[in-house]
């Protein structure tokens, strides 16, 4: 049995195999660009991981209240605008990180390489009374993200039990 092939039969034969080559090139562009646009978003975020950066973190970490009250008189931006702007800096940083991770512009292993999930803890058990009463009295879902990376840390370490002097 003979099959008969034409020029026409060739042509579209080409046709066909070229059209799937060039999907398969654009699916692979589009897969290069949108990691390559998720490690731009990252690298913006981390260009800015100093020395004022981790002195802003330590200011945070070293920050001893028990109230919203205390927090208040020790801490407010009227009161201690310096260890404030870290306050807000440090909070609005992982807020943003939260971000990230939430609508999966950066993957959570990548997250929690570059970010300790141990930090990430302590740093929540530092906001925690503030972020609630804030909340409280607004009744706006501050720092949300920063909420998200917190439960995103504990539901992936488990294991991370922090000592109550956090």
């Amino acid at each position: 049995m003979m099959v008969e092939v034409s020029l026409p039969i060739i042509l579209q034969l080409v046709q066909t195999i070229a059209l799937v080559v060039g999907i398969i090139y654009y699916i692979t562009i589009m897969r290069n660009n949108q990691r390559a646009n998720k490690l731009y978003t990252l690298q913006q975020r981390m260009q800015n991981m100093d020395r004022p950066y981790y002195q802003a973190w330590t200011n945070v970490l070293n920050m001893k209240y028990e109230t919203p009250e205390e927090w208040m008189e020790k801490y407010s931006a009227a009161n201690n605008p310096e260890v404030y702007a870290d306050w807000s800096y440090v909070g609005t940083l992982i807020h943003n990180i939260g971000y990230l991770l939430k609508n999966g512009l950066v993957e959570p292993d990548t997250i929690f390489e570059l970010y300790s999930p141990g930090s990430i803890l302590r740093v929540w058990k530092r906001y925690e009374v503030m972020i609630e009463y804030s909340r409280s009295l607004t009744g706006s879902n501050l720092w949300d993200n920063f909420e998200y990376l917190k439960d995103e840390a504990g539901k992936r370490f488990p294991e991370l039990h922090l000592p109550d002097y956090y």
